[in-house]
């Protein structure tokens, strides 16, 4: 209990004094808001269960060795979708304590020798467990390289073993299908993967992909989120709607 209250007070502290989101909203994030192509990282809709679902993918961040603007992005995002919560919560949704956390999709895709770099997983992991605690349901890492290995050892000896349990490897065509349709449900399984298909092609072209932008044609993928998400009142703004908005003059 004494361990609990100390986390509570040094967080309404951290609050206080150093809290950036008390500041920003998520579409504020300032590196993705100047480049939305630096951080990607976003929340893209709502499991079957009612999870917000977070994306993120190391292929389409192209700036994402600043560890410092890496975390203020993480804060804000969480921040924002804790009052996505709280909002559904108001309507009479996310009623149980498990639904009120996160889910986390990584797709390794792009991963590389200079993503091995145990501060950044250090400052968000300890950012994570000190002020939100219990946020995550799950992180599902995806196709994770062998080179993730060095890094993985060395994040690990500093999660407890709750939040050890929380991280999920996946791999494999079948097994990743199976798996995500599983727990996430139909709409999110389709969507992660046909997202990460549509990113592998923009890599194999060389292309910056922009995730804020809709197709034209709207059978095609969004990239922007799951169909019920995107069209929904629970859609968060990200820095990439702002940055359109702000280059159209809106």
């Amino acid at each position: 209990y004494s361990a609990a209250l100390e986390q509570l007070k040094s967080t309404l502290i951290w609050r206080v004094d150093q809290h950036p989101g008390s500041k920003m909203d998520f579409w504020q994030s300032p590196k993705p808001l100047n480049n939305p192509h630096a951080i990607n990282f976003r929340c893209v809709g709502l499991d079957k269960n009612e999870h917000p679902v977070l994306y993120s993918c190391f292929a389409q961040a192209h700036d994402r060795y600043d560890v410092d603007a890496s975390a203020t992005h993480t804060l804000l995002l969480t921040e924002a979708c804790m009052e996505l919560i709280m909002k559904r919560r108001n309507h009479g949704l996310n009623e149980t304590a498990e639904s009120r956390q996160l889910v986390w999709i990584v797709d390794f895709a792009g991963f590389g020798l200079r993503d091995n770099n145990p501060k950044m997983g250090l400052k968000i992991a300890k950012l994570l467990m000190m002020h939100f605690p219990e946020t995550l349901n799950l992180v599902v890492c995806v196709n994770a390289p062998r080179i993730f290995n060095l890094f993985w050892s060395v994040l690990k000896t500093i999660f407890d073993d709750k939040l050890r349990s929380k991280v999920l490897f996946i791999s494999g065509n079948t097994s990743l299908k199976d798996g995500l349709e599983n727990r996430f449900g139909t709409e999110a399984s389709e969507w992660i993967l046909s997202e990460m298909e549509d990113n592998e092609l923009k890599r194999e072209a060389s292309e910056y992909k922009k995730y804020w932008i809709a197709p034209k044609n709207e059978l095609d993928h969004n990239p922007r989120g799951f169909p019920s998400y995107v069209s929904s009142e629970w859609y968060i703004k990200t820095p990439g709607d702002a940055y359109e908005e702000n280059r159209k003059g809106n």
